[in-house]
């Protein structure tokens, strides 16, 4: 069957976002944080399939939280037909601890939820940035390994083991239960010993099954300490798993125009959609002068310091009542509430 024309995607980024709200908020901190890429926005995988062939993305940003069924499937796809691909998904439960372990090399880079709109910037030009010009690597979906398939895995509300298959006929498993990796084994080894093995692997593949009812427990420690231990020792010569040394790609400092137009105070304690928000009233109007605040108590000091002529304010907000936030504002001089 011949293969369908594609485009030239060089500079493109796939979003998979099954909230319209947050896909429309995720695309306008992109034109900040990537403004030469184009970007296309799905909300389902069986989407995300057709997207990709069709655009060959630069950038997957998937968010994982709730996690998407079949996503080990899907990576494992992407990563036979994109494999140059990197991809960032945004979950909850990654620790930082494993995170800084796993370091730039995985082909499954991870933001944790919540997080700082500075921090979803710095991920996202870390994938697609500067550190191309120096000649090191990041990690791409050729890289998908034992680690990043394991953390899709326990991300899954139910019990699964996940059977790994690599060159030389090397087979093994590792099965998850109750949000904990309880079991692995290869031909030679059981327990960490096999997770250790299995990382070190050429070319791995993942088929992922739910879990039998009834399978030892070979590992008993929490997830997180299990595949940091692992890690650590799979990187270790013996084993054959270098890791390159990650680039320090500098800061760049952002030199924003003098404005002189009315003050708008926005109040929301969803970071992107004030992005959003602040964006959509920058393009209509360049000159305002706006200032955000992700709560109530935020909001009422920004409004005293620099006195607006326009508040917009989320009638739900986490910390004081709408009421309370409203009374206060007004109290300061006649500005408008929205």
């Amino acid at each position: 069957m011949p293969s369908s024309p594609v485009k030239t995607a060089e500079h493109n980024v796939l979003l998979i976002e099954e909230y319209d709200a947050l896909s429309v908020a995720i695309q306008s901190a992109l034109t900040k944080f990537a403004p030469h890429h184009r970007f296309h926005a799905v909300r389902s995988l069986a989407e995300a399939r057709r997207a990709a062939l069709e655009q060959k993305p630069e950038l997957i940003i998937l968010d994982f939280d709730p996690p998407y069924p079949g996503a080990i499937a899907f990576f494992g796809e992407m990563r036979g037909v994109l494999p140059e691909t990197r991809v960032l998904l945004i979950a909850a439960g990654v620790t930082p601890e494993l995170t800084a372990e796993r370091g730039a090399n995985g082909a499954l880079q991870f933001l944790e939820k919540p997080f700082e709109l500075v921090e979803f910037g710095a991920a996202v030009q870390a994938l697609l940035g500067p550190w191309m010009e120096t000649g090191m690597s990041r990690g791409t979906l050729h890289d998908l390994a034992l680690d990043d398939v394991a953390l899709l895995a326990l991300s899954s509300p139910r019990n699964v083991a996940v059977e790994v298959r690599a060159d030389e006929g090397r087979t093994g498993e590792f099965h998850v239960r109750n949000s904990q990796i309880t079991h692995a084994r290869t031909t030679e080894a059981e327990g960490k010993r096999a997770l250790v093995e299995m990382l070190t692997w050429n070319n791995p593949h993942f088929i992922e099954n739910i879990a039998p009812e009834s399978a030892p427990r070979t590992i008993h420690d929490p997830w997180a300490a299990t595949l940091i231990e692992a890690l650590r020792e799979a990187k270790k010569p013996k084993h054959g798993r270098p890791v390159p040394a990650e680039p320090k790609v500098p800061a760049q400092p952002a030199v924003a125009p003098t404005k002189t137009g009315p003050k708008i105070l926005i109040i929301d304690d969803t970071e992107m959609l004030l992005i959003f928000v602040e964006d959509s009233l920058a393009l209509a109007d360049p000159t305002l002068q706006m200032t955000t605040a992700l709560t109530g108590l935020h909001g009422v000091k920004e409004a005293a310091r620099i006195i607006p002529d326009l508040v917009l304010v989320d009638y739900v907000l986490p910390d004081i009542k709408f009421v309370v936030a409203s009374e206060e504002m007004t109290a300061l001089r006649s500005c408008q509430l929205s």
